[in-house]
């Protein structure tokens, strides 16, 4: 949304791009904790202007933009918010489900990271008419910290798609990462 509102938008987006190689200095000298010396941040910045300047002078061939019409818009709209809406109520579950899995004896207070990937359609489907299909419950991988500097840990979630609001409405536990070729496994610790 930030880069709408940019002066030179084309010019942003080849700064932001993945490949600039500006970016990859940048996360070369932020890894390992971030920190800059006062000489990296001064090499930085001065490669970032270098690389400005040379966008300033590169010509960027114009591209015709095409209007949507109002059906497509419409539709286009309907999906935009579909997902926001989609994607609020899985943050909720999944805080629902960290708090519930963290008010176990002796297990610290976990915070939702990142949500990995979420898969809606599971134990199902089951008609209900000729044009609907439901499933029962979703799966969803997301990372959680214990405090801010805490690696993260990986959990696994099984919520119900019915929009069950209490303890019944699924369970969550961490998920052991194995060594490259040794197979996965979980330690479930359900949360009833």
């Amino acid at each position: 949304a930030a880069a709408a509102f940019h002066p030179k938008p084309r010019d942003q987006a080849e700064l932001l791009r993945p490949s600039n190689p500006m970016l990859r200095m940048a996360s070369h000298y932020l890894k390992d904790g971030g920190k800059l010396s006062g000489m990296d941040a001064d090499h930085l910045a001065e490669c970032l202007f270098y690389s400005i300047s040379e966008l300033e002078q590169t010509e960027h061939a114009e591209t015709n933009i095409e209007a949507v019409n109002k059906l497509t818009y419409g539709r286009m709209d309907r999906l935009i918010n579909d997902f926001w809406n989609e994607h609020a109520a899985v943050v909720g579950m999944v805080k629902s489900l960290i708090d519930v899995y963290s008010r176990q004896p002796g297990v610290p207070k976990y915070e939702l990271h990142l949500i990995c990937g979420v898969n809606k359609y599971v134990d199902g489907p089951v008609y209900t008419g000729p044009f609907t299909r439901i499933y029962h419950y979703s799966h969803i991988n997301f990372l959680a910290t214990k405090s801010a500097g805490a690696p993260p840990t990986l959990f696994f979630a099984e919520c119900r798609n019915d929009g069950t609001q209490t303890q019944e409405m699924g369970w969550c536990c961490p998920v052991d990462v194995p060594s490259p070729g040794t197979g996965m496994r979980t330690s479930p610790l359900p949360v009833l």
